[in-house]
């Protein structure tokens, strides 16, 4: 197995270059910039940091949330405003969003840590980021809407 490009030289994969304790089950045979390539992604480098992370959660829990009220509205405009209604409404789609949003966050993080065993490192993801602030959201209109509908 190779990269199937044509350079003069090529290089055997080595268990160094994948930071592991046995070699590949393969011959791999990949040039000088796969072999690069390899190497970053055995070092788990992600290049989206906690900060960028942070920023995009503070925009996305407000955002969602606001969808979240506005469908809450359009279906109990068509349903009529009872308290009882509201508050089933609310708390069924609270739910809603976050049983969504906890599975968004398994299936990224929980895959990325059990190749990786590197909680941080497997937290850094659009993906899981979108999921915690689907629960996040879906929490706040499970308790807040109730109070204001």
């Amino acid at each position: 197995m190779s990269c199937y490009k044509k350079f003069p030289r090529v290089f055997l994969v080595t268990a160094e270059d994948i930071q592991r304790e046995k070699p590949p089950l393969w011959d791999l045979r990949v040039c000088p910039s796969c072999l690069e390539r390899i190497r970053a992604d055995a070092r788990l480098e992600s290049k989206y940091k906690p900060m960028r992370a942070l920023f995009e959660l503070s925009l996305l829990v407000p955002s969602i949330f606001g969808v979240l009220v506005a469908v809450l509205a359009v279906v109990l405009a068509f349903l009529g405003p009872t308290a009882l209604q509201a508050w089933r409404g609310s708390f069924f789609l609270g739910a809603a969003a976050s049983l969504t949003g906890i599975r968004l966050v398994w299936q990224r993080a929980g895959n990325r840590y059990e190749y990786t065993h590197n909680l941080a490192w497997s937290l850094t993801s659009r993906d899981v980021v979108v999921g915690l602030s689907l629960v996040v959201s879906g929490a706040l209109l499970a308790t807040l809407a109730p109070m204001f509908l």
